[in-house]
């Protein structure tokens, strides 16, 4: 009765320190593969990046869903983003070719103002990334309506 006893206390003594080292190996595996982002390194990393003067723009697209101010919130493939356009960007709409036209010229820009924009329009607007992680956006094209990506 007592090797039965003493038996079943070795057994759990080695079931509770094998748990403490997997234990003890799970915390140290996932410390050791996951990315480092209470830092901000990585990220603040990527706006350095794009903030490069050889990164003149990005281009965000999409359908207006809402004018406030000079803040556009655009949205595509179930993603919403708001952008905050500089004052004195230029706004251009993107004239195509029309049925009634024999001339094969292409696609033209026009000159267009910031009031032209409506919701539904498609855009097309040159961004940067601030420090602060918003964009700002610096120059605008206004899109055919039967414009696809």
């Amino acid at each position: 009765m007592k090797n039965s006893t003493m038996n079943k206390k070795i057994l759990l003594t080695i079931c509770i320190i094998v748990g403490v080292i997997l234990l003890a190996l799970a915390f140290y595996i996932g410390t050791y593969f996951s990315p480092n982002l209470s830092s901000g390194g990585n990220i603040m990393s990527v706006v350095e990046s794009i903030n490069s003067p050889v990164i003149s723009t990005i281009t965000a697209y999409g359908t207006v869903q809402k004018i406030q101010g000079q803040t556009i919130t655009l949205s595509a493939d179930g993603d919403t983003r708001d952008i905050q356009i500089q004052e004195g960007s230029t706004v251009s709409i993107l004239i195509t070719q029309t049925s009634g036209q024999t001339s094969l010229t292409g696609p033209k820009q026009s000159t267009a103002n910031f009031s032209m924009i409506k919701v539904g329009d498609k855009l097309n607007i040159q961004v940067k990334l601030l420090p602060t992680g918003e964009l700002s956006g610096t120059g605008i094209i206004i899109l055919p309506a039967s414009f696809t990506k």
